[in-house]
């Protein structure tokens, strides 16, 4: 079953890539190929792994691959050609804001280092445990929110009210910025060193707070508006051997870097296992998810959760902020990623790729609805954002669209579109985003409100005189 599987989604990926006529980035092409690289990577630690699939696993990822691919090429056939402009402008946009942003941005850091300092301590006195150093106060941080929460909730250290100010602007800014940087480079092949500088302590302050996986975000983002600027361009890039060979090295580039950030983060171990860290990041998902098949009584329409809330697991990040705005407690919802064991007892991690919670709340149905619901996202978006350029200075569709290609390809890891799409954090980040976007780069109101300050000022003057 695993060859078959893997057979199957090599197809996949080449019907996909003749529907969307070449073009390796659409979003059809991306999710089946994902699903056959975690499959591919399965094949190759079969033995290690004891790795065996059942037909329902089989089933599950070639139908949600079915329904995406018979969407995607739908609304292939349905839309016209690529608009190409050959001349664009770039997007102007004064280093002053970039300053700004810096100075936010360095206020975030110190004051979340504090909020470091004094969740450790405040864990100290409770526990007699000691740490040392800002690799083990970001480790314990990342713990707590993640595995130990309710000790976090207990302990209720209160965060600066600088670091909640400056975050949730910074976070929104540091991505137009990176959007006006990539396009501009399309337009003139610059980058300013400001530029620069603000992405560099954007990559410190994800770093400090325990994840490596925002870093990853920031790169398929700028990918993304790079084929897309250069498509538009009518510049885009075929897939050939070389682009092949880049990509390759990159990832391995990528790899080496997030396994650096572990350590500097205080997570790596001694006796690091390299090739069983990889396999957890590309592969294990799959087999998570065929043991939690295997384990359950699954059906079309029942799937395992006995909450009375409609896809409670899907979208149990909404839930619980809805919670958190009303002070209620109305979505009780557990959180469901164990850690799971090969069949052999090796421990491989606590994600089980997109599916499992739409099976685990919905059954096999829930995977023809909600992939489909995805791939119509992806798809019909791709094709507007290729189709139709807009006039505004920052596209925000594609700003959008980018922002969530990475979770297009996370598919095979974790639930990554729903969870992100009905989180706080995206909530929060895209009407800020869109002020910011409107009231700074397309309308120039600081500027204007300025200009309206000196006209009146010299008007004065003009008077006296």
């Amino acid at each position: 079953m695993l060859y078959l599987l893997c057979v199957i989604t090599f197809g996949f990926v080449i019907l996909n890539f003749k529907l969307n006529k070449k073009d390796w980035m659409a979003p059809a092409v991306i999710f089946s190929a994902v699903f056959f690289l975690y499959t591919f990577g399965c094949v190759i630690e079969k033995n290690a792994y004891d790795i065996v699939f059942i037909p329902m696993t089989v089933f599950v990822i070639s139908a949600g691959i079915a329904v995406f691919t018979l969407i995607s090429g739908s609304i292939e056939r349905s839309v016209g050609e690529t608009v190409v402009v050959r001349n664009p402008k770039s997007i102007e946009f004064h280093d002053v804001y970039v300053v700004l942003l810096i100075i936010a941005q360095l206020l975030s850091i110190i004051f979340f280092i504090k909020y470091l300092g004094n969740l450790a301590d405040a864990y100290s006195a409770v526990s007699g445990e000691t740490y040392a150093g800002l690799g083990a106060k970001i480790e314990l941080y990342d713990t707590m929110t993640k595995f130990w929460q309710d000790t976090y909730t207990q302990l209720a250290v209160p965060i600066p009210m600088v670091y909640r100010l400056t975050n949730p602007l910074c976070g929104a800014a540091e991505y137009l910025l990176l959007y006006i940087g990539v396009y501009n480079f399309t337009v003139n092949k610059k980058i300013k060193p400001l530029y620069l500088i603000s992405i560099g302590l954007w990559i410190v302050r994800i770093v400090i707070n325990g994840s490596r996986s925002p870093i990853l975000r920031i790169i398929t983002f700028a990918f993304c508006l790079l084929y897309v600027f250069y498509m538009r361009q009518g510049k885009q890039w075929r897939l050939n051997g070389k682009l092949i060979g880049i990509m390759a090295t990159s990832a391995a580039g990528l790899c080496v870097l997030m396994i650096v950030l572990l350590f500097a983060m205080g997570r790596g171990e001694k006796g690091f296992d390299l090739f069983g860290y990889i396999f957890t990041y590309f592969g294990a998902p799959v087999v998570n998810l065929d043991t939690f098949l295997r384990s359950n009584n699954i059906t079309f329409f029942h799937g395992v959760s006995d909450v009375p809330i409609f896809a409670a697991h899907i979208f149990r990040g909404l839930y619980v902020y809805i919670d958190k705005i009303f002070g209620t407690n109305l979505f009780p919802i557990a959180e469901i990623d164990f850690f799971t064991f090969s069949r052999n007892g090796i421990e491989i991690g606590n994600v089980y790729t997109m599916f499992y919670k739409i099976i685990y709340d919905l059954g096999v149905s829930g995977v023809i609805l909600m992939t489909g619901i995805m791939s119509l996202y992806y798809s019909l978006t791709y094709k507007r954002i290729r189709m139709k350029i807009s006039p505004h200075p920052i596209d925000f569709r594609l700003f959008i669209y980018a922002y969530l290609f990475n979770d297009l390809i996370m598919s095979a890891f974790s639930n990554r579109y729903y969870e992100t799409v009905f989180d706080a954090p995206f909530i929060k980040f895209v009407p800020v985003a869109f002020i910011l976007d409107k009231v700074i780069i397309e309308y120039h109101v600081p500027e204007r409100i300025l200009k309206c300050f000196a006209d009146k000022i010299k008007e004065k003057k003009i008077v006296r005189k």
